[in-house]
């Protein structure tokens, strides 16, 4: 899904990286902001405008607010796009589940996962 993404999308990510770490760390140093944004569907909150933005999250200093915010909408976009049936992603996935041989059915999940803890 990645390879799919725009070249100008992969620009802007690396262009506004630190703005978008720094707003990730501040917005989860603010509990009641951290609480709202997860309870909230990314692109309600991202794609709405700076306006509505500000009112989810703790937006970086130092970086040009509108174009953080609008890099933060393209990013979300382009991860639900990677989450429909038609993506590349679910593409995959559909051919994992139509597969004649399971092999995912002889793990033992509840094993493996307790072996995680």
């Amino acid at each position: 899904q990645l390879d799919s993404t725009s070249e100008d999308l992969v620009k802007m990510v690396r262009d506004m990286y630190p703005g978008i770490l720094e707003t990730v760390v501040r917005t989860a140093l603010n509990e009641d902001k951290t609480y709202k944004s997860l309870s909230t569907h990314s692109q309600e909150i991202m794609c709405n405008g700076l306006s509505n933005a500000v009112g989810y999250l703790e937006l970086a200093n130092n970086v040009p607010k509108e174009v953080l915010v609008q890099t933060m909408c393209n990013i979300s976009t382009a991860i639900e796009e990677g989450l429909k049936r038609e993506s590349i992603f679910g593409k995959a996935i559909a051919t994992i589940r139509s597969a004649n041989h399971k092999v995912f059915d002889d793990v033992k999940w509840t094993v493996l996962i307790g072996g995680l803890k």
